[in-house]
């Protein structure tokens, strides 16, 4: 748009604003107590819309604002149309001002619920758990992980009431997503096997899910191994196999057992047999980032295991070596002490002759 035409509709949305102003300054109707609310909201939806073409998307996203709470003072059959403003002020502010459209989602979110649109809801709390700026210690992961379990719960909802199979794998993915934090940024291996068996044990129930099972009972088993749990993964890998025999025969059900051999190898454990397998075993099956960083911690804790066995090795060494020295200087002390009494008693028996 040009720069004329641009404030051309500044113009516009101005004017409209000042209507709206003044149509919320007028005396209430006792027979339409809500219809200056109506004319206001609709003011203000030309001059959002007129914002919007001038390319001020701030002033835009206030200006919805005020069409939700326009929305709001109005009765219960308003609240979709307070939803929907909501929604629109959200997207605008993504890019600019993440915490305000999160602010705008989780009203919409509840409006969402009151009108029972479980699926909607589901999906705004999705977008409030990504655009959230959680901090990166331990406590912000944590609460990443209850806002993606929560929307889980909304989809569940969703796919109960609507009987509706997308919702269910969105269910499913806010839950793994869940899951991979817990293992890889809050070390709750326990939970994110379990979540993973869980979600594994569902695709068996379809046919066309059972393709992912092999992949999550691998996710299951690896973050087991990761937590030093080795014979519960021999145990679980037999399980595994028993309930989906494509897993039984599967590259990744071999690798594990390699794995788990290599890690358990007394006294030290086998960091180059480590190596081969999961070099041999990315050739057969792509490894996602996920499974690279899982790895990379078992690889961290061998390597810190094999520098730990070199330095109590260079200790005992050096400790066997000063053991060494000590007796071969006792040794040639007592030689001289030797030397220096038989050169006494020689000096003795020279000094009694004479």
């Amino acid at each position: 748009m040009s720069s004329m035409g641009a404030r051309r509709q500044l113009a516009e949305a101005t004017r409209c604003a000042d209507l709206a102003l003044k149509v919320l300054k007028r005396f209430r109707v006792d027979n339409a107590p809500g219809m200056k609310y109506i004319e206001a909201r609709e003011y203000y939806d030309r001059a959002a819309r007129a914002f919007a073409a001038a390319g001020k998307p701030e002033y835009c996203a206030d200006a919805f604002d005020k069409c939700a709470d326009m929305s709001a003072r109005l009765s219960r059959g308003a609240t979709l149309e307070a939803v929907y403003f909501h929604v629109r002020c959200g997207e605008l502010l993504e890019e600019n001002d993440p915490t305000e459209a999160c602010e705008h989602y989780a009203d919409a979110c509840d409006g969402c619920c009151d009108l029972g649109e479980w699926g909607t809801a589901a999906e705004l709390r999705y977008r409030i758990a990504h655009l959230t700026e959680y901090a990166d210690d331990a406590v912000g992961q944590d609460e990443r992980v209850l806002a993606l379990r929560g929307a889980a719960d909304m989809y569940g909802a969703a796919a109960q009431r609507l009987n509706d199979e997308t919702k269910h794998c969105r269910r499913r993915e806010c839950t793994l997503e869940a899951a991979r934090i817990e293992a890889l940024e809050l070390e709750r291996y326990d939970k994110a096997a379990d979540v993973f068996e869980k979600v594994a044990t569902e695709c068996l129930q379809d046919n066309l899910l059972q393709a992912n099972a092999t992949r999550l009972f691998f996710k299951s088993a690896l973050c087991s191994l990761v937590a030093g749990e080795n014979d519960l993964v021999r145990g679980k890998l037999e399980i595994f196999g028993d309930r989906f025999l494509e897993f039984g025969a599967s590259p990744e059900r071999q690798f594990l057992l390699d794995v788990n051999a290599c890690i358990q190898r007394e006294p030290l454990g086998d960091y180059d047999g480590f190596c081969d397998a999961c070099y041999n075993f990315n050739t057969v099956r792509e490894l996602d980032v996920w499974d690279l960083k899982m790895l990379k911690v078992l690889d961290d804790r061998m390597k810190d295991e094999y520098e730990t066995h070199l330095y109590e090795e260079e200790r005992r060494r050096a400790r066997r070596a000063r053991k060494e020295k000590k007796a071969l200087e006792e040794k040639e002390r007592q030689k001289r002490i030797a030397r220096d009494e038989e050169r006494r008693v020689r000096d003795k028996q020279s000094t009694d002759f004479l």
